[in-house]
C-alpha cells in the first residue's frame, strides 16, 4: 500500500473518531452529570480531551489541520442522529423516571460542561501542536487501530444505553401530562 494511501486512510480514521468522541461526549457527559455529578464529570471530560488529543496527533500540522477539518463535517451527522433520538431527554428520562424535559437550571449545567469540553479539548489540540514527537510508522499504525477501536467501543456503548432509555413516546406522555 503507499504512503498517500495509508496517510488518506489514517486521516479519515482520526478524523471520523474526532468527530465520535467531541460529540458524543458533548452528550454523555451531561448523562454522567446526572448520576455521578460534576466531579465524574469533569474526570469524563479530562479523558475525552485526552482521547481526541491522542487522535489528533500527526508528524506535521499540515495533516493536523486535515484531520480537524475533515472531523468538523463529519460531526454532524453524529449531532443529528443524538438530536434525532433526543438522547438527552430520554437519559435524564432514564435516570430520574416520568421527569419530563430538562429545567433551565440543568440546561444551564450542560451548557457549563459543554463550555468546559470545548476549553478541554481546544487545550488538547494546543498541546498537540506544540509538543510534536517524532513519530514512527509504527506509532501511526497503532494511533489507526486505536482510534478505530476507540469509536467502536464508544459507539457500542452509546447504542447500548440508547436501548436502556425509555421510548420517546414514553417520554412525552410524561411532558404532556
Amino acid at each position: 500500500m503507499s504512503d498517500k494511501l495509508k496517510a488518506l486512510i489514517s486521516t479519515t480514521v482520526s478524523s471520523c473518531s474526532m468527530a465520535v468522541i467531541f460529540i458524543s461526549a458533548l452528550f454523555t457527559v451531561e448523562m454522567i452529570s446526572y448520576t455521578g455529578g460534576q466531579i465524574v464529570s469533569i474526570f469524563y471530560i479530562l479523558l475525552a480531551a485526552i482521547l481526541y488529543m491522542y487522535t489528533f496527533i500527526s508528524s506535521d500540522r499540515r495533516s493536523m489541520l486535515i484531520r480537524w477539518l475533515v472531523s468538523i463535517p463529519l460531526s454532524y451527522p453524529v449531532w443529528k442522529w443524538f438530536v434525532d433520538r433526543d438522547f438527552l431527554i430520554r437519559a435524564l428520562n432514564m435516570v430520574f423516571p416520568g421527569y419530563g424535559e430538562q429545567s433551565g437550571g440543568g440546561a444551564f449545567a450542560a451548557l457549563f460542561l459543554w463550555v468546559v469540553l470545548a476549553v478541554a479539548v481546544s487545550c488538547a489540540i494546543v498541546v498537540s501542536l506544540l509538543v510534536r514527537p517524532k513519530l514512527s510508522r509504527r506509532f501511526c499504525a497503532v494511533q489507526t487501530m486505536i482510534s478505530i477501536v476507540m469509536s467502536i467501543m464508544i459507539v457500542a456503548a452509546i447504542l447500548f444505553l440508547e436501548r436502556q432509555f425509555p421510548s420517546a413516546e414514553e417520554v412525552l406522555l410524561y411532558i404532556g401530562s
